[in-house]
Order: C-alpha cells, then structure tokens, then sequence
C-alpha cells in the first residue's frame, strides 16, 4: 500500500511498452507501517505527513522528488502518472481542502500529491509538467504544451496530453449525403447526432435531412421541411428546448425571393413552427442568407447577426443589402440587442463565422474585410460591445471558413475555407485560446503527407462535445466525412 507503481507508457513501433518503478509515498497519501514517505515525512493516522509543517529544516530533498509520469511520447502520450483523482483535489476556487498538507516553498512540489502543486504554503490543483493534465469540476486546467489536448479522449486516457489529428471515417457513398454547397449544420447535443440540413446541388435545392452519430455512416431521416429546400440558411441546437432551430435562407439562387422569415425546430422525429416563438412575420430579423447563428449557454438563448438580404435592398432596415444587427431568439421571440457604440465590424459581402466563447462569456466574430485582409471582433454580451482583437491573424485569401469552439482545450478552431476564387484549400486548423490574442496553425506539419483531408472548397464542420472532437463533412463530390482531435 506504501509503494506506488509509475506507469511509464512508451510508444515503441505502435506497441506500449509498461515499466514498473517503485518510489516512496508522496506527502498527503495513504501508508501503512511498511511504507516508506519521501524524506522529511512520516506515516502518521494511515497518512504520510510531514515532520514539521512549515519548518525550512524538514524540506524533502530534491533526490526525493517525485516524477510527474515522465515526458510526453512522439505522439503525445504522456503517462499514466499525470492522471487527477478525486481525492486530494483542490476546490473549485482553487483553495486547498482542509485536509489537504501545508508544503513549505513553491519549488518543492513534492509536498503535495501528483495533482497539486505548492502556492503561498498551501497544495492547490495543478500540474507538474507539461505532459499531464487535471480536469477538475468539469473544467479542465491543462499544462500540456500548445497545440495539444488534455484527455479524457477517445485518443488518451484522464490526465493524458494528447495532439489532436485528423481521422477519416470510411463512410460508403451510398450511406453518405449528397454532395452540395450552402447548407447548413449543428450538432444535437441531447441526442448525439450531427445535423445536416438542404443546401444546393447544381441548379436544384436540396429539402432533405441527414444525422450522423459518430459510427459507421450517415442516416437519411426522409423527413422534408414543409416547402422547399433552402439556400443559405442557418441552424444552432437550442440546448435549453433541445431542439434545432433553423431560420433563414431562400429558395431561389440569387436569394431574392421566398425567404424563411420564421424559425423552424427539428426535434428529431418533425419539423415545427412554433407560432409564439415567431409573432408576426416582419416582427423578427426579417429576410436573411449568408449569417451565422450560435447558442449562448449562459443566457439560454440563440443568437444571431450580420448576414446580407441577398437582392433585397432594404434587409435589416439598411438602404444596402448586408446587415450588422444582432438579435438572440427565446421560446418568448425575437429581440434585438441594441449594441453599444460605434465600434463594430463592418458590415461584408462574404460570410462572416461566429462562435460563442463560453470560458470567457464572448462572442468571437471572424471576416474576411477583403482578399488581403481578415479581422477577429470580439462581442460582450454583457456590455454589449464589439472590440477588435489585435494580434496574429489567419492567413489571408480566404472566405467562409467555419468556427467550432473547443470547450476541453478551451479554444476557438477555425477550419478551412476556400479562396476568394473558389479555389480548394488543405482543411487547415486555426487555434485561438481564450486567454491569447494570436491565432496559430495546428496542422502546419501534416498538411499535404496524405494525413489530412484533401483541398475542398466548402467544408462543413460542427464541434462534437459527446466525443470531444470536430467532424467535418466535405460538400465536394468525395463526400468524405473526417474528425479531428481523436479516432
């Protein structure tokens, strides 16, 4: 019981390899009469504790130090070592519980158990190195090195660091949505399914419905909204009314006419069209294509902005076709979100991608203003303020690229995105953490070595938080569904 086991996980030709370690108890953890506590600490009461709390004299010296489950592998793998257990972590607050030892310097972190680390005298939750990690209450505090991931995955185990990669899910044709541009898709986080909603074909608009639950192949629900399909439109999950809420769009191809001016929900099974939730037509955003939609979880409410009125001049109560309100829709109706100020994005021709930030209770906003420039705005719905990020950007020649937030690596992704001339373009991925202000490539070294998806021209992609990765459907001819972060 005294001595511990260090799982030592080598990654050797895709064969792990175990090596036993034996090492002294670390201060705060069971004993017995057997075993031994690391040095300047004694079994007492069934628990190693040391000598003197507080004293300089009874410091552990460094040959005693206990390892944090050793570096990472090649692929990113650390040991089984960094993993958090229940017992022993700190508060949310980040205060040590009251059972938890007093340590004496913050370089001597053998003091505390593998998951806390030494503050102002008192064990607190963190990390070692870089190659573990600690999910605490839900959220996850992570020391893994930019760029990678803090498991539980499907890639690696609780306190594992992980590098996300692209996998490709070996889908048949015949069980795979047609190919198709300018749709839409979310993902129903109380069932589990990603949602894939019309969209165009040739001249023809598409009025059918796809899901796909992360197995084998994509299901056809043959359940068509009431009229046609739709050019344009835009779909978020309602998490706080579980359904997905569809609005938006036309039916034409230049956007002119028969727009969906009243939001649609798909529960799963139908199509509705709650008459409460929408008022009277012409109460709302009105007509509308090419604008994004979000779901903002502290609020319980959707949100949606910018967009263009396709050939309608006059759209959103501007003389021109685009917009730059912003609205959020509940089971009460519309209201819009009077912003203040006279910051804001300009209004765009081109698709602007949005996300809701929940770490940080913002929305993040992505443009391109032109083919050689692109901007990053940040929204406060409390303030109801835009204000423009500065820093690093996203490579440039680029339009309708998509937005996923990552709430475990807690960092807004951006995904693709073909050229203004429509050209294909790799699935590259963008990373903005929250904390930062510079965007950063992930994917750089595996681009174009046949690990990454192929050059397509409008992907689309939804975060998947059931399995805590990215799925991305290529609208192209090859239809190819991949996920990124874990197989």
């Amino acid at each position: 019981m005294g001595w511990r086991y260090l799982l030592w996980g080598v990654l050797l030709g895709g064969c792990s390899v175990i090596v036993g370690q034996q090492e002294p108890t670390v201060v705060g953890r069971p004993c017995d009469s057997a075993s031994k506590c690391l040095e300047g600490s004694v079994c007492f009461e069934g628990t190693c504790r040391l000598v003197d709390a507080g004293v300089g004299g009874g410091a552990a010296t460094a040959g005693g130090a206990a390892t944090a489950g050793g570096a990472a592998t090649a692929g990113g793998a650390a040991t089984a070592g960094g993993a958090a257990t229940a017992g022993g972590a700190a508060t949310a607050g980040g205060a040590a519980d009251a059972g938890t030892p007093a340590c004496r310097t913050a370089t001597e972190r053998t003091d505390c158990p593998l998951e806390q680390v030494c503050e102002a005298g008192r064990c607190v939750l963190g990390c070692r190195t870089n190659a573990d990690c600690i999910a605490n209450g839900g959220v996850t505090q992570t020391c893994c090195t930019p760029g990678s991931a803090c498991g539980p995955s499907a890639a690696a185990p609780l306190g594992v660091c992980f590098v996300p990669q692209w996998f490709q899910r070996q889908i048949p044709l015949g069980q795979t949505p047609p190919a198709r541009v300018d749709g839409a898709m979310t993902f129903d986080t109380q069932r589990g399914f990603v949602v894939l909603y019309s969209g165009q074909t040739g001249a023809s608009r598409l009025n059918d419905l796809w899901e796909y639950d992360g197995g084998v192949g994509w299901s056809n629900r043959a359940a068509p909204r009431p009229g046609t399909g739709l050019r344009y439109p835009s779909m978020v999950f309602d998490q706080s009314r579980n359904v997905t809420v569809l609005y938006g769009g036309a039916d034409d191809t230049n956007g002119a006419a028969n727009h969906l001016t009243q939001a649609n929900h798909w529960n799963g099974t139908s199509w509705a069209m709650p008459t409460a939730e929408n008022g009277a037509i012409g109460t709302g955003p009105g007509r509308r294509i090419q604008f994004p939609m979000l779901y903002d979880s502290l609020r319980q409410r959707v949100v949606m902005l910018y967009g263009t009125g396709g050939e309608n001049p006059g759209a959103c109560g501007l003389p021109s076709a685009s917009c730059t309100d912003v609205w959020s829709l509940t089971s009460t109706g519309w209201t819009q979100i009077s912003v203040v100020g006279a910051t804001r994005p300009a209004e765009t021709l081109f698709s602007n991608s949005v996300v809701y930030d929940s770490r940080r209770d913002r929305l993040l906003l992505w443009r391109p203003a032109s083919q050689s420039s692109v901007e990053t705005w940040l929204f406060d719905p409390t303030g109801r303020t835009w204000a423009q990020l500065s820093g690093t950007q996203v490579s440039t020649d680029r339009q309708k690229a998509v937005l996923v937030y990552d709430p475990r690596r807690e960092r807004t992704l951006l995904i693709g995105g073909p050229t203004f001339r429509e050209s294909p373009r790799y699935l590259e991925v963008w990373s903005l953490p929250s904390a930062a202000a510079d965007w950063s490539l992930e994917n750089a070294a595996s681009r174009g070595t046949g690990l990454d998806p192929e050059p397509t021209t409008l992907p689309y992609a939804v975060y998947d938080s059931l399995h805590g990765r990215v799925v991305v459907f290529t609208s192209d001819s090859r239809r190819h569904t991949w996920v990124y972060g874990g197989p």
